[in-house]
C-alpha cells in the first residue's frame, strides 16, 4: 500500500486508457534466482503443516492467481523459495520502455504455466517466466488485478471494471460503474462467479463503496456503501460464500458475495477519514478477521494525536460467525501492512504474523525545490549533495528516523511469541525517492517519488520462511529455526538489497521461482 501523496506530487491518472509506459517511476520487476525450487510435498493448496480455509471456488489451480495468493491458504504458499535467491536474479521488467519509464504499484498474479501478470499505472502486463512479454492491456490503473477460470480481472481510475482473456489479453467485458475509482493500490477478487472491487472515489482520495458484478457478463448484482473511507481495498473470501474487508480507519465488513448482504460489521466506527492505515484485514483458517488500525491522524480533525514514527496502533480479533471481538493488543508502531495467518515451525499453534511502522515521508532535499528565490542550479546541487551525504545527510535536513518490527502473536489468544527488529529508516523517507528523483523528473512523469508503506505485505514459504520487503530497499526473509523465541540476523535471516523501496502487495511464489515488484526498476 501507499501512504497518499501531497497533492502537488499527485499522479492525475485521468480516466482514458494511456499508451504503455509513458509515466516516470519505473519500478521493477524481480525473478529471482531461476534454479527450480522443489514443490511442498502434496498437492497445490494448503503447505504442510497449515491450516486452511474452505475452497473458495478457485477454478483452475493457479499457484498465485491473486495480490495474496489462493483464497484457502492467503500469503501461504505450497513452493518453497528458491534455494540461493539472494545471490542471482533471473530476470527483471523495467516496462515496455525500458528503465524509468512507468511504476509498478501493484503486486503480481502466477498461472498455471509460470507466466506472470502485473500492472503499472498505465499498463496491464503478461510476461513470460523469462519475462518476455506476451500482451499488454493499455489502461490508467493501480489495481493488481485477479486470475479466475481462464479471465484477468481488474478496474481502471476512469470507473471501470473489466475482464481480460488470459490468453491473448482482449477485452471479454468492460462495465462503467462510477465516475472514478481512488488512486490507493487495491485489488479486485472473484469467487463463486462474482467480481467484488471498490468503487466511487471523490478524487484522489480512496473509495466509498464495494460492488459485485456478475463474472460472465459485467453485470452489477449489488452495491454497498462503506462507513468509512476504503483504502488499499482487498476482498478475503471464506469459502462459505462470503467475504471480508477492512476501511482505514479499522472498521470491518462481512458481506456475502452473491448478494452484497451484510452479516455484521464491527471494529472502530468515526468520521469518514479519523484515522489512516494502509493495513488490511486477514481471514485465518481459525475463523478470525484480524484488523489493523493506526493510534493516529495524518490530516483533518480528530480525537487521535497527529502520526509520528512512533505512534502507535492496534491488532484486533473478530469472530468470523458473530464479528465478536476475541482479543486486541497495542502495536508499539502504526500497523500499515496486513497480517498473515500461519503454523510456524513445529508449534500445532497458529500465529499471526505482522509487520508495524509508520509510511515513510518525503526526501527532505525535495523541499529546495519549493523555494522560489534559489536559482535551479543551487536547487540541483544541494539536491546532489544529499545523495552524496547518504545516511550521513542527518546532520544536514536532522531527519527523523522511522524504527520498524515483525511481531508474532499467538492467533487466538493475542499473546506476543516473539519480534524481529530491522535497522532504522535512517533517512526517515524511502530508498530511491531521493536518487530517482531527477531521472524520473527528466522522463515527464507526474509523480516523482514512491511514498510507499514502510513494509510489503509477508509472504510464507513451505518450508515457514516469512518473506517481507521494506522501504530500505531490501527483502528479507527470516524464520525461527531453533525456535528459540528470537530471530538471530546471523543465521536465520537473509536478505538481498534492491536500493530502491516496494509497495504493499508482496511477493508471489510458483514452483522455482520467486516474482516480487519494487518502485522503479
Amino acid at each position: 500500500s501507499r501512504a497518499p501523496p501531497p497533492p502537488s506530487l499527485r499522479t492525475t491518472g485521468g480516466g482514458a486508457a494511456m499508451s504503455c509506459c509513458r509515466r516516470l517511476l519505473a519500478a521493477w520487476l524481480l525473478l529471482l534466482h531461476p534454479v527450480a525450487a522443489a514443490a511442498a510435498a502434496g498437492k497445490e493448496g494448503c503447505p504442510a503443516g497449515a491450516a486452511c480455509l474452505s475452497a473458495a471456488d478457485p477454478g483452475p489451480q493457479y499457484p498465485w492467481p491473486a495480490v495474496r495468493g489462493r483464497a484457502e491458504s492467503y500469503s501461504i504458499s505450497p513452493h518453497r523459495v528458491p534455494k540461493g535467491w539472494e545471490k542471482t536474479l533471473a530476470w527483471t521488467f523495467p516496462g515496455a520502455r525500458g528503465n524509468h519509464s512507468t511504476v509498478f504499484n501493484g503486486g503480481v498474479a502466477i498461472d498455471d504455466e509460470r507466466n506472470v501478470y502485473t500492472a503499472a499505472v498505465d499498463c496491464i502486463y503478461k510476461l513470460n517466466e523469462h519475462g518476455v512479454i506476451l500482451w499488454l492491456y493499455p489502461v490508467a490503473t493501480s489495481t493488481t488485478p485477479m486470475l479466475y477460470k481462464g479471465a484477468l480481472y481488474s478496474n481502471s481510475k476512469d470507473g471501470r471494471v473489466f475482464a481480460l482473456d488470459m490468453k491473448s489479453g482482449t477485452v471479454i467485458w468492460s462495465s462503467k460503474v462510477c465516475e472514478r475509482i481512488g488512486g490507493d493500490i487495491a485489488s479486485v477478487g472473484v469467487s463463486d462467479g462474482v467480481v467484488v472491487s471498490s468503487s466511487d472515489s471523490p478524487g484522489f482520495e480512496g473509495d466509498g463503496k464495494v460492488l459485485g458484478l456478475n463474472a460472465t457478463s459485467g453485470e452489477v448484482l449489488w452495491t454497498y456503501s462503506a462507513e468509512a473511507q476504503l483504502w488499499n481495498f482487498m476482498p478475503m473470501f471464506t469459502g462459505e460464500g462470503t467475504f471480508v474487508f477492512q476501511d482505514q480507519i479499522g472498521g470491518v465488513y462481512h458481506l456475502e458475495t452473491a448478494t452484497g448482504k451484510v452479516r455484521w460489521t464491527a471494529g472502530y466506527k468515526g468520521v469518514w477519514t479519523e484515522t489512516w492505515s494502509d493495513g488490511v484485514a486477514m481471514v485465518g483458517p481459525n475463523r478470525m478477521v484480524y484488523v489493523v488500525h493506526a493510534d493516529c491522524r495524518y490530516q483533518g480533525f480528530s480525537t487521535y494525536p497527529a502520526c509520528t514514527p512512533t505512534s502507535p496502533g492496534t491488532v484486533r480479533a473478530y469472530r468470523l460467525d458473530s464479528g465478536e471481538l476475541a482479543w486486541s493488543q497495542q502495536t508499539p508502531y502504526s500497523p500499515n501492512s496486513q497480517p498473515v495467518v500461519v503454523k510456524l515451525g513445529k508449534s500445532s499453534k497458529l500465529s499471526v504474523v505482522l509487520p508495524v511502522g509508520i509510511p515513510a515521508g518525503l526526501p527532505p532535499s525535495l523541499m529546495i525545490f519549493g523555494v522560489p528565490y534559489l536559482p535551479m542550479g543551487l536547487k540541483s546541487l544541494i539536491h546532489q549533495f544529499s545523495i552524496w551525504l547518504g545516511d550521513s545527510q542527518t546532520w544536514l535536513w536532522r531527519n527523523t528516523r522511522n524504527p520498524s518490527v515483525v511481531q508474532a502473536y499467538d492467533a487466538e489468544t493475542g499473546e506476543k511469541q516473539w519480534s524481529w527488529t530491522p535497522p532504522d529508516l535512517v533517512r526517515g523517507y524511502s530508498a530511491g525517492d531521493e536518487e530517482l528523483l531527477i531521472p524520473r523528473i527528466r522522463f515527464g512523469a507526474p509523480q516523482h517519488i514512491c511514498i510507499p508503506n514502510l513494509w510489503a505485505s509477508p509472504t510464507v514459504d513451505a518450508d515457514g520462511k516469512i518473506i517481507v520487503s521494506h522501504a530500505n530497499g531490501k527483502i528479507y526473509a527470516f524464520k525461527d529455526d531453533n525456535e528459540d523465541g528470537v530471530i538471530d540476523p546471523p543465521t536465520e535471516v537473509v536478505e538481498y538489497d534492491t536500493e530502491v523501496a516496494f509497495g504493499h502487495p508482496g511477493a508471489g511464489l510458483a514452483e522455482g521461482m520467486m516474482v516480487t515488484v519494487n518502485c522503479d526498476r
